[in-house]
């Protein structure tokens, strides 16, 4: 599943269009199966917050626990 987020980043990056960041997606990935083996979300944002530094991610690390 991960590869296929990071080949979409990629192509939209090919395009010119858009510049997404592909470590993010990685991060958000790496947030969502931690937050569903261990069924505790807050421990997983809170990981991503400090491997970042910051809260930029907050909003869309809550969308990916509530899918997961």
């Amino acid at each position: 599943m991960s590869k296929d987020r990071i080949c979409f980043c990629l192509h939209v990056n090919l395009t010119g269009l858009l510049h997404l960041n592909t470590s993010n997606f990685i991060l958000m990935e790496m947030a969502a199966a931690l937050s569903s083996i261990t069924h505790a979300p807050l421990n997983g944002i809170f990981l991503i917050a400090k491997i970042t530094g910051g809260y930029v991610l907050m909003v869309s690390l809550m969308i990916t626990f509530a899918i997961s």
